[in-house]
């Protein structure tokens, strides 16, 4: 089994590890998902900025529809701190729990590769 998100302190200065797990993302076709911990509560973060044109095209025609299945998974994580911004292309989930921020990932992680066929 592959990483499926790369998990940070917010407090840190962890650039270079974010941008070698970028760097992997690109390279290898997955989801780009960022977990940025702090003492209790993490946000977890997707963006569609590593994958290529082709797979641009999947997100465009899956549409909100994709986003909403992201909100979902949201919700099944969440607690009454919790809120989301969440679109075809980016998703940002703020203020969960840190073991339920490691579990919104790893599914986010299979929702999006299964949508976008992706096999990673």
């Amino acid at each position: 089994m592959h990483l499926k998100f790369i998990e940070h302190r917010e407090s840190e200065k962890s650039i270079d590890c974010v941008n070698e797990w970028f760097t992997f993302c690109q390279k290898n076709a997955i989801p780009y998902i960022t977990i940025s911990t702090r003492k209790k509560f993490a946000d977890v973060q997707w963006d569609y900025i590593n994958f290529h044109s082709k797979i641009e095209n999947k997100i465009d025609m899956l549409g909100d529809d994709f986003a909403q299945g992201m909100i979902e998974i949201f919700k099944k994580y969440a607690n009454n701190k919790s809120t989301y911004i969440a679109g075809s292309r980016v998703a940002e989930f703020k203020n969960i729990e840190i073991p339920q921020a490691r579990n919104l990932a790893k599914n986010l992680y299979d929702y999006i590769a299964t949508n976008l066929k992706i096999n990673g």
